[in-house]
C-alpha cells in the first residue's frame, strides 16, 4: 500500500490507538464530542444532564409517568423521582394525577418551561453553527448518514446479543 492513504490503513490495521482510523481513537473523539455537547447544552439551559434528559424525553411525550421515564432513559425510578422533584421546584414540571392509576403521576411540562424553548432553541443552533463550521453541507450530511448507519448497526448487534440464550452469553 503506497502513498499516505496506505500508510493511514496500514496504521488502523495494526491497531495504533493513536491513529485516526483506529476502534480506540474512533471512541475517545466521539465520547469526546459527545461530551463537549452535552456540556455545552446543559451549561445553556443551567440544567443538569438527567434534567435536561427528562425534558426532552417530555417533550417527545408529554404527560409520562415516573416509571415510563425511568424505563425510556435507562434511569432508577427513584432517581428520576429527585430529578422531576428539582424540576417540579424550578416550575418546568408538574406532576399530575394519572387519568386511570390512582397511584401514578404523570409528568407534564409547564407554560412556564414552554416560555423557555425558544431560548433553548437558539442556544442549541449556535452551539451547532459552531460545531459544523467549516464543513461542507455534503461532508456534514455523509457524517449524519455514517453516524445514521453506526447506530443501526450497533442496535442490531445490541438486540441479537439480547436475543442468545443465557447459557451462550455464559460462555462468551
Amino acid at each position: 500500500m503506497a502513498g499516505a492513504k496506505g500508510e493511514r490503513i496500514e496504521a488502523a490495521l495494526s491497531g495504533d490507538a493513536g491513529h485516526e482510523m483506529s476502534a480506540a481513537y474512533f471512541g475517545q473523539l466521539l465520547g469526546a464530542v459527545g461530551e463537549q455537547l452535552s456540556q455545552l447544552y446543559d451549561d445553556a439551559t443551567g440544567l443538569t444532564r438527567n434534567q435536561n434528559r427528562i425534558l426532552v424525553a417530555l417533550m417527545r411525550e408529554d404527560g409520562l409517568t415516573q416509571t415510563e421515564i425511568a424505563h425510556r432513559l435507562d434511569m432508577h425510578k427513584v432517581s428520576v423521582g429527585l430529578h422531576i422533584a428539582e424540576l417540579e421546584a424550578l416550575n418546568l414540571v408538574a406532576r399530575e394525577a394519572h387519568p386511570t392509576d390512582g397511584r401514578a403521576k404523570c409528568i407534564h411540562l409547564t407554560s412556564h418551561l414552554k416560555t423557555q424553548v425558544p431560548h433553548a432553541q437558539q442556544a442549541f443552533a449556535r452551539i451547532h453553527a459552531t460545531a459544523t463550521e467549516g464543513i461542507a453541507p455534503h461532508d456534514y450530511l455523509t457524517m449524519i448518514d455514517c453516524l445514521s448507519r453506526m447506530h443501526d448497526n450497533l442496535a442490531r448487534m445490541n438486540q441479537a446479543e439480547e436475543d442468545l440464550p443465557a447459557a451462550t452469553k455464559q460462555g462468551a
